[in-house]
């Protein structure tokens, strides 16, 4: 972490700004294109001796929008000071920070830096920050000094700070007064300083770099406390109901219980689980309660909240923690509460099969659900038929499975009904074929991340419920992964490995707002996480380098959300495709692709110069996966993810299924994407299979065959990200050959689409 200085400046403690007009000549504005060269130029006179050539584009695309201001010099167009407004989840998960304040040497005495200040912080009160960070040195007082009048505040956010601040001040001459610095400045649910000094060093990769604590009001990370202490005088905790049903409707009443240890005034009192509203229309933290009187033994503290239920059945753990406000650690009590979600009754039956089988059996996966996608927990038989061989499933908690034999080694969709009610459903298809396909999902979070579910729990979904062929589960890197977190990552991943029949590759979900978020994917082996919070890591240029080093690739998040959104849109003039070879094109946040604006819309507003065919058109050459970005313990898509869409999966044509075949494939872009239906989709370019990239050739032959789950509606050819061809075959079946006649190089690629809306969109092949 940074051994600088840090200023903390809290709107709710905002103070009257004195105002200062720009002198005569002058003029303030925001960051224009074309502006890179000055404002590198202005950083490098002013003292920033690291600025590199680049840094200019690459702040400008950090900054806010409309946040990174210039003070011109009129008569000789010179830019003479700037400063900008940046969101930087590494100071503060909420907050931002304002950042590279330069005054130019030669036109100091002004108040120029005052007032491009003072214009940076009405930015941030504009936009709705409630706290703003700096940094700044102890050597540079005339700014510490502006920085004060401007209503800023010393922060206190480690040891030895505190007399750093008194011997600024002492060379101020200012008067020094501990009530007027900041020692906790966010709400009790995001403090991620307060819990810190509890995260003891140990033999870390990144040894001094502090764990920033989970963004919950008391701590559900297993890592979090190490004292020493007896829970069992702690008392108890229960909740009623303890038992509910997905999806409905009631109130939730959460109970403690004194033990022996009384528990003082002023205390809190939290029920407490990770992810995002594990519980439904309510969060844990807010589960939370200060206890106004002594609690003494057999004394009861309640918390009544109306409950909207969570839709995804399982057992949600709460931990039960108790902060005292003051040095004492956080305690816990031994037992969780335990609230299960119950599923509903069976609604729909699900059969899925390999896409790729080897002869004339295949292994076959019957589960019964409910309207959520729950397991329904029937016992019960259903007929499994290939059209002419019928085979009996007994469903045992709603799941079976079985190999069975087929009556050839043509091209095979199974079907499955419940002989009782009717109820039946199709698998996808099966393929005796030298191409192999899998499918997998490469964007998965657990408990590791922000998200709900034990890594067991996600493997075991990616395996008995959606039958995947490979997986990535992924810890967020947003400052809370640390060498523990990222050691049992590793076990688990190497756990769940299986050559042949499942495969796990080693990720972790590099976040940065100014760049995008990037899923880091290695080879395997023993690997380390770069996170982007330490200087050596935090822009792409500098995680590339590091990635060239290893068998690693990247795969850009979400790319197109709006600039300086929360979730932010990918900078594609930092990407190198030689390390990021693919584009998630869709995960539960939506589509980036681009193609078509009214298809699944990705949440908080997309940035059209930021999808996925800006990016082509832009030159890049990347192919296309989906993810599920699950944050609900469910690889493969969910109905209730908290974006509200259900996922995506990567469908890799490989040799074999392992380990290094899958990887292979997924550098070479031999991929696409699916929002769920597992559709068998084959495009070849002059006999090249999608991802190729090949020589000029006047004459373009298209190839395309699908068996899909469901009656195809359309089949798009896209040539340059524009639409030349279309077919509308209404069947589950197509092979369609297409002649194009170029130029000039282009690029083509091919959209899938089921008449129900499930797609398959491949990846480009490249001609010239």
């Amino acid at each position: 972490m940074s051994n600088q200085l840090r200023m903390v400046w809290s709107a709710e403690n905002q103070t009257d700004i004195e105002a200062y007009d720009l002198p005569e000549g002058y003029i303030m504005r925001t960051f224009r294109s074309g502006d890179e060269a000055g404002y590198d130029l202005l950083m490098k006179k002013t003292g920033f001796d690291y600025w590199e050539d680049d840094a200019g584009s690459v702040n400008a695309n950090k900054a806010l929008p409309g946040g990174l201001f210039f003070i011109v010099h009129t008569a000789s167009k010179s830019l003479v000071a700037t400063a900008g407004c940046f969101h930087n989840p590494a100071l503060d998960p909420r907050g931002a920070e304002l950042g590279w304040v330069a005054v130019d040497p030669d036109y100091r005495g002004k108040k120029l830096g005052y007032i491009i200040c003072a214009a940076v912080t009405a930015r941030f009160a504009e936009v709705g920050y409630k706290q703003v960070h700096l940094l700044t040195d102890d050597y540079r007082l005339p700014a510490i000094k502006t920085y004060l009048r401007l209503g800023w505040k010393p922060f206190i956010h480690k040891a030895k700070m505190m007399e750093r601040w008194q011997e600024v001040f002492a060379q101020l001459k200012l008067e020094f007064n501990v009530d007027d610095v900041v020692t906790f400045p966010y709400d009790h649910a995001l403090d991620q300083y307060k819990n810190s000094p509890r995260f003891r060093k140990r033999h870390k990769w990144l040894p001094d770099r502090e764990h920033r604590a989970y963004s919950l009001s008391g701590d559900a990370d297993a890592f979090g406390d190490e004292s020493l202490y007896k829970p069992s005088r702690l008392g108890r905790a229960f909740s009623e109901p303890s038992q509910v049903e997905a999806g409905s409707e009631g109130k939730l009443k959460l109970v403690y219980v004194c033990g022996e240890n009384k528990i003082p005034a002023g205390s809190t009192v939290t029920f407490v689980g990770r992810g995002q509203r594990i519980l439904g229309n309510v969060s844990p933290v807010s589960g939370s309660n200060e206890v106004e009187d002594e609690l003494l033994p057999g004394d009861t503290l309640e918390i009544v909240q109306d409950v909207k239920w969570t839709s995804i059945a399982g057992e949600k753990e709460l931990k039960v923690v108790i902060n005292y406000n003051n040095d004492q650690p956080e305690q816990r009590l031994p037992e969780p509460v335990i609230i299960e979600i119950l599923p509903k009754s069976i609604a729909k039956l699900e059969i899925i099969i390999p896409c790729n089988r080897t002869g004339d059996s295949v292994d076959v996966l019957v589960t019964a659900r409910d309207e959520y996608d729950n397991r329904a927990l029937v016992n019960k038989e259903v007929e499994v038929t290939d059209g002419k061989v019928k085979s009996v499933f007994k469903l045992s908690d709603g799941r079976a499975y079985k190999k069975i034999s087929l009556s050839d080694n043509k091209p095979v969709q199974l079907n499955v009904e419940d002989i009782d009610t009717g109820m039946s459903a199709c698998s996808n298809y099966s393929l005796v074929d030298d191409e192999k396909l899998f499918i997998g999902d490469l964007h998965c979070h657990d408990y590791l991340s922000e998200a709900e579910g034990y890594p067991d729990t996600v493997y075991a979904w990616a395996k008995e419920e959606r039958g995947l062929d490979f997986i990535s589960v992924v810890p967020q890197a947003h400052g809370w992964l640390d060498n523990e977190t990222w050691t049992i990552t590793k076990y688990m991943n190497e756990r769940y490995h299986e050559e042949g029949k499942f495969i796990t590759f080693l990720g972790y979900e590099w976040q940065h707002t100014g760049f995008g978020d990037k899923v880091v994917h290695y080879l395997g082996g023993d690997q380390p996480f770069l996170p982007p919070d330490d200087e050596r890591y935090d822009n792409p240029r500098k995680l590339y380098a590091e990635l060239r080093k290893s068998d690693a690739m990247i795969i850009s998040h979400h790319p197109a959300y709006n600039s300086g959104a929360w979730c932010s849109s990918s900078d594609f003039s930092a990407i190198k495709t030689e390390v990021e070879r693919v584009i998630e094109i869709w995960s539960m946040h939506g589509s980036s692709e681009g193609f078509n604006v009214s298809d699944r819309p990705i949440q908080m507003g997309q940035d059209q110069d930021r999808t996925v065919m800006a990016a082509l058109r832009n030159g890049l050459r990347m192919g296309f996966v989906a993810g599920s970005d699950t944050h609900r313990a469910r690889p493969g898509g969910s109905s209730r993810e908290p974006c509200g869409y259900w996922g995506g999966l990567a469908a890799v044509w490989a040799p074999e299924l392992t380990r290094r075949n899958i990887f292979k494939s997924i550098y070479n872009r031999h991929t696409y994407a699916l929002t769920g239906a597992r559709m068998i989709v084959k495009m070849h370019v002059n006999d090249a299979l999608m991802g190729s990239e090949l020589p000029f050739s006047e004459t373009v032959e298209i190839r395309i065959e699908a068996w899909t789950p469901a009656p195809i509606k359309v089949v798009q050819i896209v040539k340059d990200t524009e639409l030349v061809q279309e077919f509308h075959p209404k069947r589950d079946y197509i092979k369609i050959e297409y002649e194009d006649k170029i130029d000039a190089p282009a690029f083509y690629h091919c959209r899938v689409i089921q008449e129900d809306g499930h797609m398959a969109v491949c990846s480009p092949v490249w001609i010239g």
